[in-house]
């Protein structure tokens, strides 16, 4: 069995489609009619704050009230980054962006330098208890 990691969904349906691959894990929002897919989850958002974040007293946070917050993501291609430009773009705002990090980085490390907030799936915003941040739904 050989395992491929790509930075965005689409990269990996495109080495599906060429038969580099035989099958592959991606967010369903890129997959198009002429493959075969089957959900296999869902996963929610999170936004990841330092501790000492305006939020911290908070449960959840509406997306709305992330627009105006200085923000991190990956440099793209990045299917979350896309995410948040699209959902941004829907409330008629653009991102705040005050970092570009590239995938393999610490982006967690700038949250916690409180350089801004980050918004991550679930699967990586549950993993952060070691670390002096907060993540809310």
């Amino acid at each position: 069995m050989t395992l491929m990691i790509q930075n965005t969904s689409w990269e990996l349906i495109q080495s599906l489609q060429e038969g580099r691959l035989d099958a592959v894990f991606v967010d369903t929002s890129d997959v198009g009619d002429s493959l075969w897919s089957c959900e296999l989850f869902t996963e929610p958002y999170y936004v990841v704050l330092p501790v000492h974040h305006r939020f911290r007293s908070r449960k959840t946070v509406k997306f709305a009230e992330l627009c105006d917050e200085l923000l991190i993501v990956h440099q793209a291609p990045c299917d979350t980054r896309k995410h948040i430009f699209e959902q941004m773009a829907l409330l008629g705002h653009k991102p705040n962006i005050i970092s570009e990090v590239a995938f393999g980085d610490f982006i967690l490390g700038a949250v916690v330098a409180g350089m801004g907030i980050t918004i991550l799936p679930e699967l990586m915003a549950k993993h952060i208890g070691h670390l002096q941040l907060l993540a809310l739904h």
